[in-house]
């Protein structure tokens, strides 16, 4: 049962229909090289944090905000994350600000507040939540680090082997980001 669960969480980052978060992944990961990435892994472990606690706190009670407002508040997720690393210098240093990593847990928060609904139809019934949820979370996580490991060695292609300059390659991967939440935003407006 818990394969099922795994499974899921893979397939939930993974899905192309779930390309909002492939575009957060993209945002968060534009202008980390493989040099970089113990900072990178932290703030997408940050973001499965944020994700888990919500899932947490929607399997024993209802969602804090509409569903309307979530599917809204994603692809703003999304801008904002592009826009700040749009103006983020690259650097070889191999940390990044602290606060980003709480900014990433609470996006985590409402991502995770977006599938809520669907994690709480998967458990159906059952009144074992901590089993299923490690278990689709340790999918999410899995399916993220396969999305970034693509995402870097595209970053690897394009800057070693393309020779596009890192800097010019963030700002392709930001705006194409960027785009991707206004279309999500204006497709998702719940005013």
């Amino acid at each position: 049962m818990l394969k099922i669960y795994l499974t899921e969480g893979i397939r939930h980052i993974t899905d192309i229909q779930a390309y909002d978060h492939m575009a957060y992944l993209l945002a968060l990961t534009a202008g980390f090289t493989f040099n970089r990435i113990k900072p990178l892994l932290l703030l997408v472990t940050a973001f499965t944090l944020g994700h888990t606690f919500t899932l947490i706190l929607s399997a024993v009670n209802e969602p804090i905000l509409p569903s309307s407002t979530i599917e809204f508040l994603i692809p703003v997720t999304i801008l904002i994350t592009a826009l700040y690393q749009l103006s983020r210098p690259i650097t070889s240093s191999k940390s990044i600000d602290g606060k980003i990593y709480l900014v990433t847990f609470l996006f985590g928060l409402i991502h995770g507040s977006g599938f809520s609904n669907y994690f709480k139809a998967l458990m159906g019934k059952s009144t074992n939540i901590i089993e299923p949820l490690l278990a689709f979370n340790l999918g999410v996580e899995i399916g993220q680090l396969i999305i970034v490991s693509i995402l870097l060695l595209l970053t690897y292609l394009a800057t070693s082997i393309i020779k596009i300059k890192l800097s010019q390659w963030k700002t392709i991967l930001t705006i194409l980001a960027i785009a991707i939440s206004i279309y999500l935003t204006i497709k998702t407006w719940p005013f």
